[in-house]
């Protein structure tokens, strides 16, 4: 036979003491018995609440203790969202959609991690980028090119001929025509406003100091288009010392290296 809860109206087996839906004792009456949910005194045979309407029929289901994150788990997750950002925005998303704060928690530094990681990602390709290939400030390769010379004796002094370049778009604004004897060094600095005015173009660019000579520099750009091309030349017009070696090239000044070996005489 069951025994009802004076209490909570629950049914028990009759050899319990205590109620296993309240905790209290099956034997005590005095204080009557109230409703769970409202507080209200009702009848020991009421199996619903005429008051509020809570059914003691139901028997009440216990609280399951929510599961805890674990220390090394949330390790875990923090360092797959580092190493695969992706993953980290999507277990970031999953966790954030909890409900309980915790797991919120750990999903907002799973997406946190996983944005830093892509950051991270894209500053160390530029830089590998930069330190490889040779990425320019202006946005261009700067990668000197090569060119081949020939020289020959003339009137008024030594005249250098480009042969070949394997960049036809150097412009005559990022070259330096260098002149050495060994000790000293004389430069020139092209315009390419001077030298893009067509076909024959030719420009001068004064005296230089080389040892103890006074060099005049002119160049001539065929094309007349101010890109250093096949074919242009520079003149330097002066009276060079007998059995004195000389050496001429061009400077690539983006990269600060001679474009090709240069040309050498003897005066």
């Amino acid at each position: 036979m069951a025994l009802k809860c004076p209490h909570c109206g629950t049914d028990n087996a009759d050899w319990l003491s205590k109620c296993n839906a309240c905790g209290k004792s099956l034997d005590d009456t005095s204080q009557g018995r109230h409703c769970v949910s409202c507080g209200r005194s009702i009848g020991f045979d009421v199996n619903v609440c005429p008051y509020c309407g809570h059914d003691y029929r139901v028997p009440a289901m216990p609280q399951v203790p929510k599961a805890e994150i674990s220390g090394g788990m949330k390790i875990l997750l923090y360092v797959v969202s580092f190493l695969i950002p992706l993953a980290g925005f999507i277990i970031g998303i999953v966790f954030y959609t909890r409900p309980d704060p915790q797991s919120k928690h750990v999903g907002k530094m799973c997406i946190i991690i996983g944005v830093i990681a892509m950051l991270v990602n894209v500053g160390l390709a530029a830089l590998l980028y930069v330190m490889v290939l040779g990425f320019g400030s202006n946005g261009d390769f700067q990668m000197t090119p090569v060119a081949t010379y020939s020289d020959q004796t003339v009137l008024d002094g030594h005249k250098v001929t480009i042969i070949a370049i394997t960049d036809p778009d150097v412009s005559w604004d990022d070259v330096t025509i260098q002149l050495t004897d060994g000790i000293s060094f004389a430069t020139w600095q092209p315009d390419e406003d001077d030298l893009s005015t067509g076909p024959g173009a030719t420009a001068s660019y004064g005296y230089r100091t080389c040892g103890s000579l006074s060099v005049y520099c002119s160049v001539t750009d065929l094309a007349g288009n101010g890109c250093v091309s096949g074919s242009d030349y520079f003149v330097f017009s002066a009276t060079f010392a007998s059995g004195a070696t000389y050496e001429a090239w061009l400077l690539y000044e983006p990269t600060s290296e001679k474009i090709g070996t240069g040309a050498t005489w003897v005066g």
